[in-house]
């Protein structure tokens, strides 16, 4: 570069000179900026799966991430898995969805819905809602996770051809006439 400005200016085209050292300079400050620092989390340095699906940040901060071994909560430092000692109904969590309220619904691959909020796993046989939900899902389809433009929970089975809208306490069951769907989201 040094060398290009010098036959340049030899040339008599300062300017071109000016230009080019202005923009090497710029880019050097640009790149320099923007250079972060990222760590590569495997199960060699903490990570407690190696097949995780998805994840989202809950309203606390934290990082969940479903897995084959359950859902698993970063903050930023550490892990901690949740499974089904922890009350999943199985550790093998496909989908998430956080709601308005801040509940992180989980779709276990089992066909059950369970929830993390404020750090505890809650599943049918501990919450009156999920036990309702739980009742009227066909277990051998596996359920879809979404959230409304509202913020409510959704879940769909594409099988049973239905979805289901939660906000707080209540429960709708939508049926849906149509011969073949693949998804609603």
């Amino acid at each position: 570069l040094i060398m290009f400005c010098r036959n340049q200016v030899k040339k008599g085209r300062q300017y071109d000179c000016r230009l080019m050292l202005f923009c090497f300079f710029f880019l050097f400050l640009v790149s320099s900026a923007n250079a972060q620092n990222y760590i590569h989390y495997t199960t060699d340095n903490g990570l407690p799966s190696d097949e995780l699906y998805n994840g989202l940040q809950d309203k606390k901060g934290f990082i969940l991430i479903n897995s084959k071994d359950g859902l698993i909560r970063f903050d930023g430092t550490n892990f901690k898995l949740f499974d089904v000692d922890d009350g999943l109904t199985e550790n093998e969590v496909i989908v998430s969805e956080i709601d308005k309220q801040g509940t992180v619904w989980l779709s276990p691959f089992n066909g059950s819905v369970c929830t993390y909020k404020d750090g505890k796993i809650e599943n049918a046989s501990t919450d009156s809602i999920l036990s309702k939900i739980n009742r009227r899902l066909n277990k051998i389809d596996f359920v879809a996770v979404g959230k409304s433009t509202s913020g409510q929970a959704i879940f769909f089975q594409r099988k049973a051809k239905k979805f289901f809208v939660v906000d707080k306490d209540s429960i709708k069951e939508y049926k849906i006439n149509v011969g073949y769907i693949q998804g609603i989201f």
